[in-house]
């Protein structure tokens, strides 16, 4: 760095610090917040809750000073030690939001895929072009040797194109400054991740929410920042959700879209299992929001983990347009934990996966090629137990066995049509009602309020008076054990209302089918996925078919 430059910076004061810290790569200069889902910003107090105003102006974000390469550099920028991914991609495009040019990161920090997030979408919205942002990251020490590399690795973690100003990480003798530098500014950097988390749970609790992407399978980002659908995207996203309860696995279905043409979100014609199982385990599409999936629990390793109950979990409904029902969401994931329980790889390669059963050791048949090179080539399905341990003693079937069964068994049903409507129309009025397990649900939701509040109040009590910490103790302990139980049956609850409200689903799709549809002379695929839950080949040989509403032919 030029005199001048040196200079110029310790003509300002305050400065100094900053830009010592900057240089070093451990510290933050300030953030922004997203203050609700409507995309509005207010600056976080990096300094606590005493109301004082960061000492931050457009002018000062607009001071820069050259490199000798002949760059211009803003003096004041965005630190970003200590964050993880998303919340260093929320609080670099606050900041570029708010004025902000610099943001710094590097490998160490582990958060580079976050702030190119973060700057990407600043860009995609318009806010700045690339051009206008200066971004720095690092070399540490274990790249010294790789430094070409290192910078590649980098640059490919941004995703920016190129970086502005690569510093070497704690250069020569400068670990003893680093350490030095690093106990000054470790409390600082903990009051701020717990002043930003603090504001994030608590818009959470609030009902607000931001959904930091740039790019979202059937959403658009609206102009008050909220979820919008994108129709024609919205299409493939409910194609996913059938395919998948008409039988097919993940990667069946990615392979299906890539074969139809259909393109992903990024525009790429290939799609994998990964994104399939994304699309098919986000509960955003139902129009609803879990919120604090995961929390970081350490604010120097930055490593997220599940949200298991040790945080705050909030679930926000009807926060956004739905594309998929909450019912058939629910269907997809008993489906997905079924086809989990199945003991063996689910392999959905066609409709009849997963759906053939051995009616002597319960397993699932799979799909066998016989004489795959020759002209006598043919598929069966045989016991996937047949000669593991115990063998079975079913016979193989062939599609054409299990379709000539269903269209037997299927017009039988409609033969007795009125007495199988009137059944399934008695089953999903009583056994489906939910209505007693919902008013326990609102009470045990109460409950819940009551305790926590009960526990705030005790440890704000316990804070503020000298009290017998044996008795505190007691009495803590008491409440958490008192909030666990009521939490574990507010589970259990949900969970049957859930169940209940899958086999309602199932039951009102079955009833609808079965009202329109006549005989029919020869299999279809459609009333196949829609009616059947199974088919049961015995050790005699006979196929019994099992439809949704539990009746078997």
């Amino acid at each position: 760095m030029s005199n001048h430059a040196t200079k110029s910076i310790k003509s300002v004061i305050g400065f100094l610090a900053s830009l010592l810290l900057l240089l070093t790569g451990v510290a933050g200069c300030g953030a922004s917040s997203q203050d609700s889902i409507s995309g509005e910003a207010k600056p976080t107090n990096p300094r606590g809750a005493s109301g004082q105003k960061p000492m931050t102006s457009d002018s000062a974000l607009r001071k820069t000073i050259k490199l000798n390469s002949g760059y211009e550099m803003p003096m004041l920028g965005l630190g970003t030690w200590t964050l993880s991914n998303d919340v260093a991609e929320e609080s670099a495009y606050f900041a570029i939001k708010n004025g902000y040019r610099l943001i710094d990161t590097a490998r160490y920090y582990g958060n580079e895929i976050g702030v190119g997030r973060g700057v990407r979408r600043a860009i995609d919205e318009g806010i700045v072009s690339r051009e206008e942002i200066f971004v720095t990251s690092k070399i540490m020490p274990g790249d010294y040797q790789r430094p070409d590399a290192a910078i590649d690795d980098s640059m490919a973690r941004l995703g920016l194109g190129y970086i502005d100003l690569m510093l070497i990480h704690q250069p020569g003798r400068g670990e003893i400054l680093l350490t030095v530098l690093s106990s000054l500014s470790q409390e600082e950097a903990r009051s701020i991740s717990e002043n930003v988390t603090w504001g994030v749970r608590k818009k959470m609790a609030d009902g607000k929410f931001s959904v930091p992407f740039s790019r979202f399978l059937g959403y658009d980002r609206g102009e008050d920042g909220g979820l919008i659908i994108n129709e024609d995207e919205a299409q493939t996203v409910r194609l996913i959700f059938r395919l998948y309860l008409e039988g097919l696995s993940s990667y069946a279905i990615a392979k299906e879209l890539t074969g139809r043409g259909i393109l992903t979100v990024t525009g790429k014609e290939k799609w994998n299992a990964a994104t399939i199982n994304g699309v098919l385990g986000n509960e955003k599409y139902t129009g609803n929001a879990r919120l604090q999936k995961t929390f970081t629990p350490d604010f120097l390793t930055k490593k997220a983990v599940k949200n298991t109950g040790q945080v705050p979990s909030y679930y926000v409904e009807n926060s956004h347009p739905a594309i998929i029902e909450p019912a058939v969401f629910d269907m997809v994931q008993a489906e997905m934990a079924r086809r989990t329980k199945c003991g063996r790889r689910y392999s959905g390669v066609s409709i009849f996966s997963g759906k053939i059963k051995c009616g002597e050791c319960g397993g699932f048949f799979g799909s066998k090629v016989w004489h795959s090179t020759d002209k006598y080539r043919r598929v069966i399905y045989r016991c996937n137990n047949k000669y593991g341990g115990k063998k079975c003693r079913t016979r193989h079937v062939t599609e054409e066995d299990v379709k000539v069964a269903f269209v037997a068994a299927f017009n039988r049903l409609v033969g007795e049509k009125d007495e199988m409507i009137a059944n399934a129309k008695t089953v999903r009025s009583t056994i489906c009602a939910t209505e007693d397990l919902e008013r326990e649900r609102s009470a045990l939701t109460e409950e819940l309020t009551v305790v926590v509040k009960m526990v705030e109040e005790c440890v704000a009590q316990n804070a503020r008076i000298a009290q017998n910490q044996a008795e505190y103790q007691e009495r803590y302990n008491g409440l958490v054990g008192r909030y666990e139980k009521t939490k574990a049956r507010l589970d259990e609850v949900m969970e049957s209302i859930a169940a209940k409200e899958i086999q309602r689903e199932r039951l009102t799709g079955f009833i609808r089918t079965l009202e329109r549809q006549g005989t029919i002379a020869e299999f279809d695929e459609g009333l196949w996925s829609s009616m059947v839950e199974c088919v049961t080949v015995g050790a005699d040989g006979v196929l019994t078919v099992e439809f949704r509403d539990g009746t078997r032919a």
